[in-house]
């Protein structure tokens, strides 16, 4: 692995337990994010994103469990790489890393502040837990850190419930708190849903700003492409708890192959086909159930270009399409592959 690396997941299944039977919600994910790097995951709802970021920083529900694979985050401030999958989940050793070094952007602000505690309170706990600041400079810093994601008064803010605070705010805040402890990784879960269009444009320039500002990796989780092209240096295209398609953004927007990427962008809406009068392209049928996966490539019930006795048979493993390219599609198959 690269010396620049930050983190690296190899392999990584989770499953969770019906009936005795162990289904996986996440399927043999690879992924590798280099210091300073954005890395966006997209898919349509249920296919793993969420799942695989709570699993970085071992906050998977009870039900979950990583039955094979590894996570190597590389820690800047402890100067060793450190096996995440090997660490308590309630342990001293993750808690350390957890809201330090990988701090969380969660879906839902709302649900995700205490309404029993001020904004500033709850970012004041963060920093003296991590920082071991008192009252006083923890305070100082949530005012500071409020200041620099462009709210307005952070003496008042800071004094103020989750309730009391706009949706576009509430987000804001809690990016504050994500950054008050200057992590070295920031995952951000679908930070722009329930969002206007305008403050979502701004919540994206605010974290493209702060992201330069303080050199942190992100990692990106979104099933909107066209917020992929204004943030992210990587994507990976899940579906069904695979990665179905990666590399670099433009490489993938641009030059798209396997053919739920395909799909995905012409559903995204662009202004010249409303003048136009042209329809959306939406994705024939339903995502499978967990409990109904077809055999062979995850995508074929919705698949328009099915090889017979292939797709339907066998899983496409992902094959190189260039330097900054992979796809696990049957119709690009070629001799150099890595697991899927």
């Amino acid at each position: 692995m690269g010396q620049d690396n930050l983190l690296e997941i190899e392999n990584l299944r989770i499953c969770v337990d019906s009936d005795g039977e162990s289904l996986p919600i996440v399927d043999n994910i690879n992924l590798t994010l280099k210091v300073g790097e954005i890395l966006a995951l997209v898919g349509e709802s249920g296919c793993g994103k969420s799942v695989t970021a709570q699993s970085i920083m071992r906050l998977l529900p009870k039900m979950l469990k990583i039955e094979t694979g590894q996570i190597t985050w590389h820690s800047p401030k402890q100067g060793k790489p450190i096996d995440i999958t090997g660490l308590d989940p309630r342990g001293k050793e993750i808690r350390h890393i957890r809201g330090d070094e990988i701090a969380m952007i969660f879906q839902e602000p709302m649900s995700s502040f205490s309404p029993l505690h001020t904004i500033g309170n709850q970012i004041m706990e963060v920093v003296r837990i991590h920082r071991n600041a008192g009252k006083k400079e923890a305070r100082a810093v949530a005012v500071e850190m409020l200041d620099r994601v462009g709210i307005p008064d952070p003496n008042r803010v800071v004094e103020q419930y989750p309730h009391e605070l706009s949706g576009g705010m509430r987000q804001r805040a809690m990016i504050a708190k994500a950054l008050s402890c200057d992590p070295a990784l920031l995952i951000a879960d679908e930070p722009t849903t329930a969002l206007d269009v305008t403050i979502q444009a701004q919540v994206l320039s605010l974290m493209n700003d702060l992201q330069r500002e303080f050199g942190m990796a992100i990692v990106f989780i979104t099933h909107d492409l066209g917020v992929v092209a204004q943030v992210a240096d990587k994507v990976a295209i899940m579906y069904l708890g695979k990665i179905v398609e990666q590399g670099v953004t433009r490489e993938i927007l641009l030059n798209p192959k396997h053919p739920y990427t395909v799909n995905l962008l012409e559903a995204v809406p662009r202004l010249g086909r409303i003048e136009d009068r042209q329809a959306l392209v939406p994705i024939q049928g339903n995502v499978p159930s967990l409990f109904d996966r077809p055999i062979g490539c995850p995508f074929v019930t919705r698949c328009s270009k099915v090889i017979a006795d292939r797709c339907d048979v066998s899983n496409p493993s992902l094959s190189t399409i260039s330097k900054d390219h992979k796809v696990a599609c049957f119709l690009h198959e070629t001799t150099e592959r890595i697991p899927a």
